[in-house]
């Protein structure tokens, strides 16, 4: 082999090197878990298509009453990287959706002498209300864009969460007290199987190789009513997602 062959081929090399290494620099952190947690403002739509007086009384009746609260998800999730900016996330999260309703004064029959005079008594509890949250397990099926590899990375996420509901929470607070009952309302024709759609826009940071730090607001939404019924109740819910990835 002569020199120019040598040097031909020396080039190629370093050619074929400078051309590989972007590739190799991203693909080696194509595939990372990471664990998450959300602190969520939710609540729900409620509509219905009914006719009845009745049923438009209680939609009213509903919107009045019952406010929305703060929830909660927490979860793991596996990213595998299908380009040099796009991610596609799955995982396991276990979600609580819901809201409450506002304090209620209680009235007692006891209260009411013959003459239908009212005289309240003071050892009898005077206030109520009740935090209804519904559980559910999600499996995100997520597409995340980032706009660099940088230490500091935008990026913008869009998905589905399919989800199986799990069990009801219902808190009864009545003045100071509260008692928490778990039900499962799959008996009275709620939904097990949900439907929920996902945005959200964050960031990631890089401290170093193997470690990414991440935040992103993110909005959910329930395509699927949580009760098959006249009244139509969607759960949605807003909040902000922090967590911690492993590049693996």
């Amino acid at each position: 082999m002569n020199h120019n062959s040598t040097l031909l081929m020396t080039r190629a090399l370093i050619l074929a090197f400078i051309s590989f290494t972007p590739f190799w620099g991203w693909s080696q952190f194509n595939r990372s878990i990471d664990v998450m947690g959300s602190l969520d403002y939710g609540y729900r739509t409620i509509s219905t298509d009914a006719e009845e007086a009745i049923t438009k009384l209680i939609v009213d009746k509903r919107n009045e009453k019952e406010l929305p609260k703060l929830n909660w998800r927490i979860g793991v999730n596996f990213n595998q990287r299908l380009s040099n900016k796009f991610v596609l996330k799955t995982g396991l999260h276990l979600a609580n959706d819901g809201y409450t309703t506002k304090k209620t004064d209680l009235i007692y029959g006891s209260e009411f002498d013959e003459f239908g005079n009212y005289t309240p008594d003071p050892s009898l509890p005077r206030k109520s209300h009740f935090v209804y949250n519904y559980w559910f397990a999600e499996i995100p099926l997520v597409g995340r864009f980032e706009l660099n590899q940088k230490k500091f990375a935008p990026f913008v996420e869009a998905g589905i969460l399919p989800s199986v509901y799990l069990t009801s929470r219902v808190r009864t607070v009545v003045d100071d007290e509260s008692s928490t009952n778990f039900i499962d309302e799959t008996d009275i024709g709620y939904n097990r199987l949900h439907l929920s759609g996902n945005v959200a826009i964050g960031v990631n940071y890089s401290p170093n190789e193997n470690i990414q730090l991440f935040g992103q607001p993110s909005l959910r939404y329930h395509f699927t009513s949580l009760v098959d019924a006249p009244i139509k109740e969607h759960l949605y819910s807003f909040g902000l997602e922090l967590g911690l990835r492993k590049k693996i």
